[in-house]
């Protein structure tokens, strides 16, 4: 057993090529049996970062986007006033990279992350198998 340990939020597991599913929710553990062989392997685990992240991360790159200031109106502080032109015509982004928006302003580049990713410990399990 391929025990991954903690994971925010999902790991897809691969021993030798041989894709053995997708963990979404504790324990992460995984049967790697009938992938391994002898001697070397080859253990691939893709992780996939939560989107709050992306959020708080392109917070730090410049940005035409204009949020309704605080203090104005407590139903509408921090909604976006104006979709950006690049949404619609991605040649219109420049040297900027910036993947993500929200219409509301819920996070600054100062935002804490949230964990996220392979937090392990990972751990390979061995069981004896049983006799008739």
């Amino acid at each position: 057993m391929l025990d991954l340990g903690g994971v925010a939020d999902l790991a897809e597991v691969r021993v030798n090529g041989t894709m053995l599913g997708v963990l979404w929710q504790p324990p992460f553990r995984v049967d790697v049996t009938q992938a391994l062989r002898a001697g070397e392997n080859t253990l691939e685990v893709r992780v996939a970062n939560r989107w709050i992240n992306r959020i708080i991360g392109d917070e730090s790159l410049p940005t035409e986007l204009t949020y309704q200031p605080p203090g104005k109106n407590k139903f509408t502080d921090g909604k976006l006033e104006q979709l950006p032109p690049w949404l619609y015509d991605r040649s219109r982004l420049g040297e900027k990279q910036r993947v993500s928006f929200t219409t509301w302003k819920h996070y600054t580049a100062d935002s804490p992350l949230t964990p996220a990713g392979l937090l392990g410990p990972v751990r390979l399990e061995w069981r004896a198998i049983a006799g008739p």
